[in-house]
């Protein structure tokens, strides 16, 4: 009897120091704060450009730079992983992580086009409450979830 419960200790043992080694591995490939908050910022800037832009106006340009800081800050980010020595994945391994990924990539774009159509029908508002959600989901998006990966049994403020 001594002998299975000794068995269940160890696996319980194991369990958690894959949970803890998946919980470091998180915190090491985290871009800085800085740089999830000038990526957050600059899609949420693009966002509200996007959704102001009417006929080839000014906004047109906002949307392009603030497009272009948002790829710029994620190449930095990458580029900054890659002298720590750490090589990323773009794409999540697990099907719950390309589920995620994929659900992401949606809820942004029909953020995008939502409040643009509604700005444009002249709820104006609506630009504001796109970008200040794109904004938000991005930054959780990046510090919850480096690697893509959802995890069922830990949330976002588990991970450190």
């Amino acid at each position: 009897m001594e002998l299975e419960n000794t068995g269940v200790s160890k696996a319980k043992e194991a369990l958690a120091l894959i949970e803890a080694t998946e919980q470091r591995l998180e915190t090491l490939v985290r871009f800085p704060i800085w740089l999830i908050l000038l990526c957050s910022i600059s899609y949420g800037l693009f966002t509200f450009a996007y959704a102001n832009m009417a006929h080839d106006n000014e906004w047109v340009l906002a949307a392009m730079m603030f497009f272009a800081v948002f790829l710029a800050a994620g190449y930095f980010g990458i580029n900054y992983l890659k002298r720590r020595g750490i090589k990323l994945l773009m794409l999540p391994r697990s099907t719950l992580g390309g589920v995620y990924f994929i659900g992401l990539g949606v809820t942004f774009g029909v953020i995008i086009t939502l409040s643009r159509a509604y700005f444009l029908e002249g709820v104006m508002w609506s630009a504001y409450v796109g970008s200040a959600a794109n904004m938000m989901l991005m930054a959780v998006a990046q510090y919850c979830y480096p690697l893509n990966e959802v995890s069922v049994t830990r949330g976002c403020n588990e991970s450190d």
